[in-house]
């Protein structure tokens, strides 16, 4: 198990999809991919781990001890918080395959913790969410995050967009309360996929940029 340090507005909404499914159809093949050189299956667990604030006494772990289990209502994983080697935080959670990412989701300028949860039949990816606070180093789950289809944060008006395919396919919107939940706005509309998304979407991002919290 190694260290891992790892370091949109719209544009062509009509083939955004397009490109972003076939490369999450990519990044699921590798997994599998490597999942089944390494034994995973046969070995029913997998473990990954990446470290914060760039200093290897903050390290986030993800332990999955039961990867057979495709139930997502029954929990298979672990992630802890460590510093120093001592547990400070520990959460059980679903997870699909072990899979982290670096993602600042607070405007902080400190990258948050994406935990992979699940993925749809269409590709529809939805992960948990644990911002990182460099000041307190502290690490705080927000409720509900593994709710929201494929999550990109918009820095400009402070807003977590979401592009789900289900049929026809609509964007969302949400933002984190005080409670550390995230919360819809209600401002979902249908996908066109042509020039009208992209003039709906950008409306929508500077309406809310003018209320920017």
């Amino acid at each position: 198990m190694g260290d891992l340090i790892l370091s949109p507005p719209v544009a062509q909404m009509r083939f955004r999809c397009a490109l972003l499914y076939m490369l999450k159809f990519i990044v699921s093949t590798i997994l599998l991919t490597l999942s089944f050189s390494q034994g995973l299956k046969a070995q029913s667990f997998a473990d990954t781990s990446v470290i914060l604030f760039n200093n290897r006494m903050y390290r986030v772990s993800l332990h999955i001890f039961d990867t057979l289990n495709k139930d997502e209502l029954r929990n298979n994983a672990i992630v802890t918080y460590s510093i120093n080697s001592k547990p400070v935080f520990i959460d059980s959670i679903y997870c699909m395959r072990p899979y982290l990412e670096y993602k600042d989701f607070n405007e902080d300028g400190e990258k948050d913790i994406l935990v992979f949860h699940t993925s749809s039949a269409r590709s529809n990816w939805t992960h948990y969410l644990y911002l990182a606070n460099i000041k307190t180093k502290a690490l705080r789950k927000i409720k509900d995050f593994e709710t929201i289809c494929n999550p990109e944060f918009n820095s400009e008006a402070n807003v977590i967009t979401s592009d789900t395919l289900s049929g026809k396919g609509y964007y969302s919107f949400f933002r984190i309360n005080s409670k550390n939940q995230a919360y819809d706005l209600n401002l979902t509309f249908d996908a066109e996929l042509n020039d009208s998304d992209i003039k709906r979407f950008n409306k929508i991002i500077a309406s809310l940029k003018r209320k920017k919290k």
